[in-house]
């Protein structure tokens, strides 16, 4: 009985040290940046009515602390203080070279955690917020990125040579990009790419040489993407422009 009752306290405790590891700074931004990915997993969506009962009143878009209600796929397999995360898929990504798909932009907006279950509405409270969280955006299970710690154990591969493809949407249409924007390379976890290498953007054309027009970091990866902060430029970042490993 000691053991049935303090389970779930644990699974509590561990979820919460998730959340407070992608609070604050890169880390943050890494999560919140999200990833080109094929697939997704969505458990539910955000339901369209938010707010109708609170002390903020009626409103359709969402911040930290809110309570909101989610309808979700499966609500008897939900517990009080599982987690969620809020997410957006703003379009698919193809390569600027070769026209490949490359599958869809994801980019988190919000961690929320179970506070009451009902069979049609479970009610939640946002507890990190990246982003506006709207009616229709769709949930998944909280966790982590996939094997982010098994990925930093292993060694980088030094030769690595590639393509930005992709630049983050919550911006608006960009054409180009530059330092501390976020950016999608066409190499990841299979290609030896690792959290935290560092790539010089290169560019070449015209009668000029190849130069280096900038710096990035990688943040998190997939198998085949992976996602990084600009932390140097002196020239807009393009997509098509080469980046290789320093």
């Amino acid at each position: 009985m000691v053991w049935t009752l303090a389970t779930p306290c644990l699974s509590v405790v561990w979820a919460t040290d998730d959340v407070n590891a992608i609070r604050f700074g890169e880390a943050a931004l890494a999560y919140s940046s999200g990833s080109i990915q094929h697939t997704t997993p969505q458990d539910g969506v955000v339901n369209v009515i938010t707010g109708d009962n609170q002390t903020t009143g009626d409103h359709m878009i969402l911040g930290s602390r809110d309570v909101l209600y989610l309808r979700l796929k499966n609500p008897g397999d939900v517990a009080p203080g599982d987690l969620f995360t809020v997410y957006k898929r703003p379009h698919k990504v193809f390569h600027p070279v070769t026209g490949q798909f490359m599958g869809h932009l994801v980019n988190r907006l919000a961690v929320v955690e179970v506070r009451e279950i009902d069979k049609d509405l479970t009610t939640v409270e946002i507890v990190r917020a990246y982003a506006a969280v709207s009616p229709g955006d769709p949930v998944m299970k909280f966790a982590l990125p996939t094997n982010e710690g098994a990925a930093v154990a292993q060694p980088s591969v030094s030769d690595v040579e590639g393509r930005v493809i992709e630049f983050q949407s919550n911006l608006g249409i960009m054409n180009m990009v530059a330092q501390r924007n976020i950016v999608y390379l066409d190499r990841g976890r299979e290609d030896g790419v690792r959290p935290g290498d560092r790539m010089d953007i290169v560019r070449s054309g015209g009668s000029l040489p190849k130069r280096v027009v900038g710096e990035v970091k990688i943040l998190s990866i997939e198998d085949r993407t992976a996602t990084a902060l600009i932390t140097k430029s002196i020239s807009r970042i393009l997509k098509g422009d080469r980046f290789r490993t320093k």
